[in-house]
């Protein structure tokens, strides 16, 4: 009895050691946290050193790409003003003109998001979106090596309690998880339509909505439109970013271009429509020479492009350490138009079996079809013959009231009417070029969502179509998605 009545006094003096309020548990803990602040504070004055111009003055230009390079920066700076604040490894530091870095060593903690979070609150990130980094970290002990958690992406609440990640870089603008969110690579744009459903065309950035999916139901459909045979296999490289973030984004509007090619006063396409309904002889070389596309309101479509193309120009976009950009695939595209869909028991629908969405395949108000009347169309236009020439230049719509033609391809997001939960431009106007291959050959690819040239009834935006890898053709665009890390 006396032995385990010595042993039991022990044992309460050994918990108290370690875990007493000068315990050695609790001061592991504190210099843990101090070696982490340190850490941060530390990346932040290698910044600041590394900005003073040439008067000894701070360069704002220089110290905003510094900060912006920061590794675990939660948020990127836009715009430098005095005193700048910022967060680092979740720690909050100052920054004023003279270059002075003084912080607090109280971890900023973000909310956690709740179904009564207003949507477009910055809320704390899941845990699995962060990436495993390797780092040094200086103890009483000497050097030591720990592994930890490094996001690449900030959280925004959906509204209704989902967590939207949104990728450094990119600021979120509006929308909800159910109407649509959108991020804009402009920090211009950034909350602009903060916490509203609804987000207008009035933005300055490239812009991509939010496609929310559980890896359960990542997979492909078929509408009963199918012209042909298709790969039903799903990436999976794909489903990589759908079991992490439960979602990907899409380009917001057919994939465009601000510049022009100048040939007899014509604008961009007219070069490649001298041979009439295709050109195959128009080589990638001649596209890569030019910009990147955009994907933003009042563009002109990139239109004549095979999926060889749209895959080249897509890639072309985006490759930072945070997000890298492609060409939709064909089960992305299936996923888009499920979440598009005004249908709203989707519990029962199964892979390869979506007779039940009827507003998909034959909708007479949503998209540019030749056979449809759209009003209040904005921008520009241009009209075709049956058989794929132009026989119009790219003109004004001074009336805003409809199209000018049966045949009429209109610069993107011309109109509401071609709008759904935010997206742009998936039904008609252009066929899209899909990552899928059609076919039994294997040198064929899936085209979606229907065109100008086609009635909205026989080739609709849940319809596969098909056309040779490397054949362009003016009915022909494409949309870009973002891959996150």
């Amino acid at each position: 009895m006396i032995v385990i009545i010595v042993l039991i006094i022990l044992s309460a003096i050994t918990i108290i050691t370690l875990t007493g309020e000068n315990g050695l548990v609790n001061r592991a803990k504190t210099v843990g946290e101090e070696n982490k602040y340190a850490t941060a504070e530390e990346k932040v004055k290698l910044a600041v050193i590394a900005s003073v111009g040439e008067n000894a003055n701070l360069d704002k230009a220089l110290l905003k790409e510094n900060v912006n390079n920061i590794e675990g920066l939660q948020s990127q700076v836009s715009e430098i003003n005095y005193d700048l604040t910022i967060i680092v490894d979740g720690y909050e530091f100052k920054i004023t003109e003279l270059g002075k870095v003084t912080g607090t060593g109280v971890v900023n903690k973000l909310p956690e998001n709740t179904p009564t979070t207003d949507a477009g609150t910055e809320v704390a990130i899941k845990d699995s979106w962060g990436t495993e980094a390797m780092r040094v970290v200086k103890t009483e002990n000497g050097e030591e090596k720990e592994i930890t958690k490094v996001a690449t992406v900030y959280a925004v609440s959906g509204g209704e309690g989902e967590t939207v990640p949104v990728p450094y870089g990119f600021y979120y603008v509006g929308g909800t998880v159910n109407s649509g969110v959108v991020i804009s690579d402009n920090a211009k744009d950034k909350n602009k339509y903060v916490g509203q459903e609804d987000v207008g065309k009035d933005l300055e950035g490239n812009q991509f909505v939010w496609i929310p999916c559980s890896i359960e139901n990542y997979k492909k459909y078929n509408w009963g439109y199918e012209a042909t045979t298709f790969n039903k296999i799903t990436n999976t490289a794909e489903e990589i970013q759908i079991k992490k973030y439960g979602g990907f984004y899409v380009g917001r509007y057919e994939a465009g271009t601000s510049q022009v090619i100048l040939k007899n006063g014509k604008k961009i396409g007219d070069e490649r429509l001298t041979t009439g309904w295709q050109n195959n002889s128009y080589t990638i070389e001649k596209v890569t020479e030019e910009s990147k596309p955009t994907t933003k309101a009042n563009e002109i479509p990139y239109y004549h492009v095979s999926t060889e193309i749209a895959e080249t120009m897509s890639k072309r976009m985006y490759d930072t350490n945070y997000v890298y950009s492609g060409l939709i695939t064909g089960t992305q595209w299936d996923v888009m138009i499920n979440f598009l869909s005004n249908e709203t028991d989707k519990s029962e629908v199964n892979a390869l079996d979506a007779s039940k969405y009827s507003d998909l395949k034959a909708e007479s108000t949503w998209g540019n079809y030749y056979n449809t009347t759209l009003n209040n169309c904005e921008g520009k236009y241009c009209n075709f013959n049956e058989h794929g020439s132009m026989i119009s230049d790219w003109e004004e719509n001074t009336t805003k009231t409809n199209r000018v033609s049966a045949f009429t391809l209109l610069t993107t997001g011309a109109t509401e009417e071609v709008k759904r939960k935010n997206l742009y431009d998936v039904a008609g106007n252009l066929w899209e070029c899909v990552q899928e291959t059609a076919g039994t050959a294997g040198t064929h690819y899936s085209i979606r969502g229907g065109c100008c040239f086609n009635p909205y009834a026989v080739k609709c935006v849940c319809c596969r179509d098909y056309i040779n890898f490397t054949e362009a053709n003016c009915s022909q665009g494409f949309r870009p998605v973002l891959y996150i890390f």
